[in-house]
C-alpha cells in the first residue's frame, strides 16, 4: 500500500494531523518529515525494527554516523549523552533551536545500532514549527537521517520524494517551502568545536 500523504503549512498543524502522525510513529511507522534545512526520514529512536528499517531504506552503511537524535529539548539530550561540560551545554544552549547538529558521546541509553563507531550520536533541535509540535508530547526522540535522493544533489521537488519512497516508508509529510540546505554538523572534542560539515547558519557559529 502506498504511503499516505499529508500536506502541512505554518505556522500551526492541527492536532488531529499530530496525532495521526505520532499514532504511525508509536505503532513501529517510518515516515519522511520536512526540517529547517532539508527533508529527512525517521522513526521511533527505541523501537529496533523501525531503525533497522529506516538504515535500509535509506541506504545507510552501518556504523557510519548518519543518523540522529531530534530531541524536544536540552534535558531530553542529557538522557541519551555523557554529562557535558559547561562549555559545550553552553554551545548548546546558545544555538538550539537552529540548523545544527551536534556529535557528542552516546551513553548507555542509546542503541548501539544508532551510534557510531566511536559510540556517538548526532542531536538535532530544529527550529521548525511541525518538529516542535510533534515532539513535544513524544517520550522518546526520534531516530532521523536526511533524505537520499537518488541521481539528485540537493535540489529535488516533493514529486521526485513521492515518486521515490512512496512504496517504502508509511507516511510522507509535504510542505510548500522545499529548503537545499543542510544542517551544519559539529562535533565536540573536549571543549572544542570540529566543523565536520558546513550547511546552514554556519556563519552564525561563534564560540
Amino acid at each position: 500500500m502506498p504511503a499516505e500523504l499529508i500536506y502541512i503549512q505554518p505556522p500551526v498543524v492541527p492536532d488531529h494531523i499530530l496525532k495521526k502522525v505520532q499514532t504511525i510513529l508509536r505503532q513501529g511507522g517510518v515516515i519522511i518529515y520536512p526540517t529547517d534545512t532539508v527533508y529527512s526520514i525517521g522513526c521511533m529512536m527505541h523501537l529496533p525494527k523501525s531503525v533497522d528499517k529506516l538504515i535500509s531504506v535509506n541506504k545507510i552503511s552501518s556504523g557510519k554516523q548518519l543518523l540522529s537524535l531530534i530531541c524536544k529539548d536540552l534535558g531530553q539530550v542529557a538522557h541519551y549523552v555523557r554529562p557535558l561540560s559547561k562549555e559545550i551545554f553552553r554551545v548548546l544552549k546558545k544555538y538550539t533551536p537552529g540548523p545544527f547538529a551536534f556529535v557528542l558521546e552516546a551513553n548507555s541509553n542509546v542503541h548501539k545500532t544508532l551510534q557510531s563507531k566511536r559510540k556517538e550520536i548526532g542531536i538535532r533541535i530544529p527550529d521548525y514549527f511541525f518538529i516542535q509540535q510533534l515532539v513535544e508530547d513524544m517520550d522518546y526522540p526520534l531516530a532521523t537521517s536526511s533524505l537520499k535522493m537518488e541521481g539528485k544533489e540537493l535540489e529535488y521537488t516533493t514529486d521526485d520524494i513521492v515518486r521515490q519512497y512512496k512504496h517504502v516508508v508509511d507516511l510522507i509529510i509535504l510542505s510548500d517551502t522545499l529548503l537545499y540546505e543542510p544542517s551544519t554538523v559539529l562535533k565536540a572534542t573536549g571543549d572544542t568545536w570540529e566543523v565536520i560539515r558546513e550547511g546552514k547558519g554556519i556563519d552564525e557559529f561563534i564560540l
